[in-house]
């Protein structure tokens, strides 16, 4: 991908633009069948420097956001730039999202800190942390819960959830985040 970036930016562009459009339809179809919320994974935003982080991260979700946000103006759409570290806040206040998910490297005081107005925060709970389970895990869960909850705040992992990871280990997290944390 980013080979192409440098080679073909022009041909990089087309295939954003086929891309953009084809998710903007079918996140408009999905809110159009129901949905209440929906999320953009930008799996490669990591990689890219921050010169190229606008074009080819930023903008894409722009329009995506947009577009859907045209026909839907009340949907709720939450984005991922995975492990872009400090530009998640510039992707969120640039891109339009209502939600950020910031991944499990973040660091909370100061995510908490820069996030834009009306921009709620997701995460980043380490899922390795749900595969180990018992009181390191809760006790993680507790913090990110205390240092994000001072304003619009989804508590969710900072990655997706590993094949590995012992359905007990959702149960006892789900039960403290539900309030019934005795069980965990």
């Amino acid at each position: 991908t980013k080979a192409l970036i440098k080679a073909d930016p022009k041909m990089m562009h087309r295939i954003l633009e086929i891309l953009t459009d084809a998710v903007a339809q079918y996140l408009t179809r999905q809110f159009a069948a129901g949905a209440d919320a929906i999320q953009i994974f930008d799996s490669w935003a990591g990689v890219l420097p921050e010169l190229e982080f606008k074009r080819w991260s930023i903008d894409p979700t722009a329009r995506i956001v947009n577009r859907v946000k045209s026909v839907h103006p009340k949907v709720s759409i939450i984005g991922f730039p995975n492990r872009c570290g400090a530009l998640v806040m510039r992707y969120a206040a640039e891109s339009k999202v209502d939600a950020v998910q910031i991944d499990s490297m973040v660091p909370l005081a100061w995510a908490r800190s820069q996030t834009p107005p009306k921009v709620a925060l997701q995460g980043n709970l380490d899922p390795q942390l749900l595969v180990a389970g018992g009181p390191a895990m809760i006790e993680e869960a507790k913090r990110i819960s205390k240092m994000l909850s001072s304003g619009p705040f989804v508590f969710n992992l900072g990655h997706g959830i590993v094949p590995e990871t012992p359905p007990a280990h959702v149960e006892a997290l789900s039960a403290l985040l539900r309030g019934d944390g005795a069980r965990a």
